[in-house]
């Protein structure tokens, strides 16, 4: 697989939010295929940090661009430095994403749920949109979002987040039918629970049980491209994800209020 897609995929690759997490884990399965990267998330420290790991073990061309894609004109910054440094993007990994602390919607922070859906819904459609001249114009280029497990279903205690990712695995789903006469291969991954900073950064205090590596989930994402519009990393994960389907739209959302009503209790306990 490392020379095919490489041999696909023949110029940069494009990481957002490839600072931690599963966006790290793309930039690091991408490097091991010897394509050329650039990445981009707020801190640009552990950018550094990540690129001299793969610069040395990889001895590819890694690039550190330090944007907050939530200020709007950002990404005609960066498309603007694409065209200035001459730089082909072939593969775009909209990765950036933002997690929810699990608060009922009335007591969430309006900013914090702007956040959210600016960061999940306008920056990966926007910098789709910018960049997708160039992808066009190759023989073949790929495009990456990151969705959620949390698309398929309604997540109360997680509204605005949950909502975010339906958007970004059906803009993602759509755009795998409308680009493949381009020569654009498109796919939404939705992982389940993973090793991220996602669960810390909405306030719980363990990791779910049979929580993936963020590794694992970008590896079967790469793989599943150009050969898919959507994949759910995990055999439980796609299971549930098709029980989520099949199953009554009020049962599913009868059980998914009771999660989020128990991930309070339990946060309130660890944290007296």
């Amino acid at each position: 697989m490392f020379h095919q897609f490489s041999e696909r995929y023949t110029g940069y690759a494009l990481v957002t939010g490839a600072s931690s997490g599963i966006g790290a884990a793309f930039a690091r399965q991408l490097a091991a295929f010897r394509i050329p990267l650039i990445l981009i998330a707020r801190r640009l420290p552990a950018l550094e940090t990540l690129a001299q790991e793969l610069r040395d073990n990889h001895h590819i061309d890694v690039r550190c661009w330090a944007f907050d894609l939530c200020e709007p004109q950002n990404i005609n910054v960066i498309s603007e430095r694409l065209n200035e440094e001459s730089l082909i993007v072939s593969l775009l990994v909209n990765n950036a994403g933002v997690g929810s602390n699990g608060d009922a919607f009335i007591d969430s922070e309006l900013d914090h749920l702007s956040m959210i859906t600016d960061l999940h819904c306008r920056v990966p459609m926007e910098l789709t949109h910018r960049l997708l001249p160039m992808l066009s114009r190759q023989t073949v280029s790929g495009i990456v979002f990151t969705s959620s497990i949390a698309a398929y279903q309604p997540t109360p205690g997680f509204a605005v987040y949950g909502c975010s990712k339906a958007y970004t695995l059906s803009l993602a789903e759509s755009l795998w039918a409308e680009l493949r006469e381009h020569g654009v291969d498109v796919i939404a991954v939705s992982p389940g629970p993973t090793h991220t900073e996602f669960f810390t950064n909405s306030g719980r205090s363990h990791i779910p049980a049979g929580a993936m590596e963020a590794s694992q989930v970008a590896r079967e994402a790469l793989a599943a491209l150009g050969k898919k519009p959507s994949h759910v990393p995990g055999l439980k994960n796609r299971v549930m994800s098709s029980m989520y389907r099949l199953l009554p739209r009020r049962m599913i959302i009868n059980s998914a209020h009771k999660m989020a009503l128990k991930h309070h209790t339990d946060h309130d306990t660890t944290t007296r």
